[in-house]
């Protein structure tokens, strides 16, 4: 009865251990599953940080050489910065002088010329009594014995070089009053009419003149 009682009690352990070695070796294989996974997460994070270090080291390198340049290059003196500001803004006024001489040497006229032009005429046979410029036109009036003085005056302002145009915009004629002298108060006698003079003429003109500019203004 007692053997029969321990050859049971035999027979019940042995499934048992046989399970817990099952158990035991299922749990090793789930460690080593995971510690395979945990390799495979980390290699590709392990060769990528060290490209990363690799791509770094040349730009490190790059940087030290760069901040070397920097710290032994001299700090700038400031007179000689001062000067050099000072420079800047005189070449700043030179181009606006020379963009201000180009419009005057475009625009110029030459004035001391043009006026002896205009004042080169007989004053016995014609006068000039008012002269308006605006731009490169210059207005001048006055007044002749004749319309023919008017023409030649006109003729001689278009010979001119600093001339450009000539045009003779009014012609008017104007008759001047002729004073009579008074017979005299206390003589006796009596005094001879004089007889009726022509009466004076004059004609009224208003000439316009466009002036040449820059180089075309140039005596040949």
């Amino acid at each position: 009865m007692i053997s029969q009682n321990a050859a049971e009690l035999e027979a019940q352990s042995e499934p048992v251990e046989e399970q817990e070695q099952e158990s035991s070796g299922s749990s090793r294989l789930l460690l080593w599953l995971i510690a395979f996974s945990l390799g495979i997460l980390f290699l590709p994070l392990y060769l990528i940080s060290t490209t990363i270090q690799e791509n770094t080291l040349p730009l490190a390198d790059e940087l030290a050489t760069l901040e070397t340049q920097v710290a032994a290059t001299a700090a700038p003196n400031p007179t000689e910065e001062a000067l050099r500001m000072e420079l800047l803004a005189l070449n700043q006024q030179v181009n606006v002088l020379e963009t201000v001489r180009d419009d005057l040497e475009t625009n110029h006229i030459a004035w001391p010329a043009v006026m002896a032009v205009i004042a080169d005429y007989d004053q016995g046979i014609l006068r000039v009594s008012e002269l308006m410029q605006v731009d490169t036109h210059v207005t001048v009036k006055g007044e002749a014995n004749n319309e023919g003085a008017i023409t030649s005056y006109a003729d001689h302002l278009r010979e001119s070089p600093y001339v450009e145009n000539v045009a003779v915009q009014s012609l008017n004629l104007r008759i001047l009053p002729t004073a009579t002298p008074p017979p005299p108060a206390d003589s006796e006698t009596p005094t001879e009419v004089p007889a009726a003079s022509t009466p004076n003429r004059v004609v009224d003109f208003t000439i316009l003149i466009m002036l040449r500019t820059g180089s075309d203004a140039q005596p040949e």
